[in-house]
């Protein structure tokens, strides 16, 4: 028996310290990332994680008529099936969408989808709300989905937002004021 207890508490410790260990990678994965993006871009970055859901694309998007890069990020559920981007895909992208794939394949469908780009969001005809006390600009096709945007100083992230049993309005703006939460930290 007592040899029983000390195995299981063993086979615990390990457990743990594998679960701490894989949250410590995920958590230097996404610092060499985001150091990455600002070696491209002229504005300070911060990749928001969400509960539930995990990235699964990262692009740089050259616009082409005003020279600015913004950056797009696209997340799905951990179920969510992914599949990998061919070479000639990537290029393709690079050369005929102005963009540079720095993780995953953009062309598979996201749930969410974070841009941030420097400068104001530039959301025509939107409303405006109070999320966490930060004013957010907001555009919503109610059969489809939202774009909820929030600018800081020199920088503006806008969050795409597919409307599904999951996803509507009321866990938008949570995922908004989750977002801001992480950037204004």
């Amino acid at each position: 028996m007592k040899s029983a207890l000390i195995g299981c508490l063993s086979a615990l410790t390990l457990m743990l310290t594998a679960g701490c260990n894989g949250e410590e990678e995920a958590e230097s994965e996404h610092e060499e990332l985001e150091a990455e993006i600002e070696e491209e871009v002229d504005y300070e970055v911060t990749i928001p994680t969400f509960e539930d859901y995990q990235m699964h694309s990262t692009i740089l998007q050259t616009r082409p008529q005003s020279d600015l890069t913004q950056v797009k990020i696209g997340y799905n559920l951990p179920d969510d099936e992914s599949s990998s981007l061919s070479e000639d895909a990537k290029s393709r992208l690079e050369e005929q969408e102005n963009q540079t794939v720095l993780r995953g394949n953009p062309e598979d469908e996201s749930r969410l989808i974070v841009t941030i780009t420097p400068g104001e969001p530039g959301l025509m005809d939107a409303e405006t709300t109070q999320v966490d006390g930060t004013e957010v600009t907001f555009k919503e096709q109610p059969s489809q989905g939202g774009t909820y945007a929030v600018s800081f100083e020199e920088t503006s992230y806008a969050l795409r937002t597919m409307f599904s049993e999951k996803m509507k309005q009321e866990e938008a703006l949570d995922k908004m004021e989750n977002l801001i939460s992480q950037v204004q930290d």
